[in-house]
């Protein structure tokens, strides 16, 4: 018999609790009245323990009374009644990340915009910095919060030492900007050393002692009020991924990170983006959650829509010079093991007892790993990879076949299912929930051997790069996941020119259509009940 591992079934009823406070940053459309929308904040967040003004820009936000906060530990006082500007002190106890702020007005409380709580020194970047010879000294160890003009780069010139790692992280999606940065890295000479497109981050290592310049603009050179960022240049921990990258819930693990500037950290044999190789670190983690089914859902990081799904949490790295920025980890259902190498070959596969999660790492396009389990006739099992949804580079494929052996004793390989892209989105355009990560349903016809190809499909410009993923071989676990937003509104009328944003705030007396997204699990068809209770 192959073992078992029981996990105790939730009952298929969701209680949706819309606490009045909760419901406050959520609006709707009652009377003639209008609803106050924010736009966006600048700047987008501050070092904990300083004090910085904020302007808030958008549409409705007369008599302004309070900025109001997802978390407590921020003090607020309007400069002025007639402005849209707020005096926020940050308290030294408040840990940093991202953090929700709604402006609250005449017509109510606005939609949330994100706040950053950040532990370097900071300042706002100048607005002559826009060439070479203008460019902005900073120091290491610095933030700056900054917009871009249109068809304009913003400019920065800061020291390093030879040897120094140095991490450059831009922040703007993840903090409700529309900026699509693009960072170029030059040294001293005006030679070109680094690049990032689109993704916001450059890490490199000095050569030499010296001056280096960053410019940075919008990918398609747009720019203005929306087109804020929070540049940080430093020698901070960068944490770009952890081995196993899972565990099981309640449970105390040891966690290998593995990135650069780890504090302690020692020379591992895998390698960067930039073909160097990463420190690693062993940490000690407690992996919230219970074996009753109740896991977290979701983390301090903003997480796109096809991870709405995973239950994950996230961990952040502390330093002397700052924390590194917060890396995604998953709450396991079957016990995890970690890929054994060599295994690239059918003659080298790994042997798991199933039910079983593999935690393990691609190694470039050509890279193959093997498994192999046992399975009996009329068992079903759930195979599927993630790792697209933990925000890496990666397009992963699983192919399962079915070891026999003819009359002869000659092997014979048949194909049983393939997997490739989960295409099923649940949330149309406003949540897109389809992912490159494949899933598959084996109902297995024969006793027998059975082999696992996984590998990755995606193409970098180092191929030695390493991309993690999560294989998991498990049984049907009938569940269900709820996502709640505003219903989205109408179009608008012939030729009318008017946008509508999508409502988020529910007055007495009023009422407010949400929608719910329910993503059922190994076919779940019984009713969930969702209720609106306390408002």
């Amino acid at each position: 018999m192959s073992p078992t591992y029981r996990r105790p079934v939730r009952q298929p009823r969701a209680f949706l609790w819309l606490a009045a406070a909760t419901v406050g940053l959520c609006q709707a459309t009652l009377a003639e009245l209008p609803a106050p929308r924010l736009e966006s904040l600048f700047p987008p967040g501050a070092r904990a323990g300083s004090t910085v003004e904020v302007t808030a820009t958008g549409t409705d936000l007369d008599d302004g009374e309070t900025l109001r906060f997802s978390a407590p530990g921020f003090l607020v006082k309007l400069a002025a009644a007639t402005t849209n500007k707020a005096v926020v002190s940050v308290g030294s106890q408040v840990p940093p990340g991202l953090y929700e702020a709604a402006w609250v007005g005449r017509f109510g409380s606005s939609n949330p915009r994100i706040f950053v709580v950040g532990d370097l020194p900071e300042l706002l970047s100048s607005s002559t910095n826009q060439s070479r010879e203008t460019a902005s000294r900073l120091a290491l160890g610095t933030t700056v919060n900054g917009k871009v003009t249109a068809g304009r780069s913003d400019y920065f010139r800061f020291p390093a030492k030879q040897g120094q790692h140095v991490v450059i992280q831009c922040a703007a999606a993840e903090i409700d900007s529309r900026l699509e940065p693009s960072l170029w890295l030059f040294d001293g000479t005006g030679r070109e050393i680094g690049r990032s497109r689109r993704t916001g981050l450059v890490d490199f290592t000095a050569v030499r002692d010296g001056e280096y310049i960053l410019r940075i603009h919008d990918f398609l050179n747009r720019g203005g009020e929306a087109y804020f960022y929070r540049l940080s240049i430093s020698t901070n921990p960068q944490v770009l991924y952890t081995s196993p990258l899972s565990a099981l819930p309640g449970t105390n693990r040891l966690v290998t990170l593995y990135g650069r500037n780890l504090p302690g950290g020692k020379p591992s044999k895998e390698l960067g983006a930039d073909g160097k190789p990463l420190e690693s670190l062993s940490v000690s983690l407690r992996v919230p959650g219970d074996d009753t089914g109740a896991t977290p859902l979701g983390a301090g990081l903003q997480l796109d829509p096809s991870a709405a799904g995973l239950d994950a949490f996230s961990y952040q790295l502390p330093s002397r010079s700052g924390a590194a920025r917060p890396i995604l980890l998953s709450v396991a259902q079957v016990p995890v093991l970690t890929e054994t190498e060599p295994n690239d070959t059918p003659e080298k596969a790994q042997t798991l007892s199933v039910p079983a999660e593999v935690n393990g790492l691609f190694r470039g396009r050509k890279d193959r790993d093997y498994f192999q389990f046992e399975a009996k006739k009329g068992q079903t099992w759930v195979l599927e990879i993630i790792s697209q949804r933990l925000g890496y580079e990666t397009d992963p494929a699983l192919l399962v076949q079915r070891i026999a052996r003819d009359a002869d004793g000659k092997e014979k390989v048949s194909e049983v299912q393939e997997g490739n892209d989960t295409d099923t989105n649940l949330g149309g355009i406003d949540f897109k929930t389809s992912s490159g990560d494949p899933s598959v349903r084996v109902e297995v016809k024969e006793d027998g051997l059975y082999q696992v190809l996984v590998r990755d499909q995606s193409t970098l410009p180092n191929e030695q790069q390493v991309r993690p993923y999560r294989l998991i071989l498990r049984p049907p676990m009938p569940d269900f996941r709820l996502t709640v937003m505003p219903a989205t509104p109408p179009g608008p009328s012939k030729d009318s020119k008017e946008l509508k944003s999508r409502p988020c705030l529910l007055r007495a007396g009023g009422t407010l259509a949400l929608r719910v997204i329910a993503s059922r699990r190994d076919g779940l068809n019984t009713p969930i009940d969702i209720r609106a209770e306390n408002l």
